[in-house]
């Protein structure tokens, strides 16, 4: 059974709650460190507001979920944006890189849209 950990709220929820919402996905078998310990299924989410890009829920799949969601849950708790995973550098090579891939993906689906947006918005 792999393990899973969640925080915030799901798609669903956000969606729900009125947030225009976009996913950022990272799949383990992009990040060196599950290749590398050949542990690569798996998949991190980000679920995080199109406008504003404030993270509103991490659900994590696979290797050392439990051991990496408390990098989302402290995004969450001081109100951070997905930018806060692309200017800052995540230890290499651990499977928090996901937090990092997971982000440039969502904002290239929100770039993808043709909504403009700023690093540090």
């Amino acid at each position: 059974i792999p393990e899973f950990s969640n925080v915030g709220l799901t798609e669903k929820e956000a969606i729900a709650a009125g947030h225009n919402v976009t996913i950022g996905r990272a799949y383990y078998e992009n990040i060196t460190k599950a290749t590398v310990s050949n542990n690569n299924t798996g998949m991190l989410k980000l679920v995080f507001d199109t406008d504003t890009f404030k993270l509103l829920g991490v659900h994590i799949i696979g290797a050392t979920a439990c051991e990496i969601i408390h990098i989302g849950q402290a995004v969450i708790a001081f109100g951070g944006d997905i930018h806060y995973f692309i200017s800052n550098i995540m230890n290499y090579p651990t499977y928090a890189e996901a937090y990092r891939i997971a982000a440039f993906n969502g904002v290239n689906r929100v770039y993808k849209a043709g909504v403009k947006y700023k690093i540090g918005n």
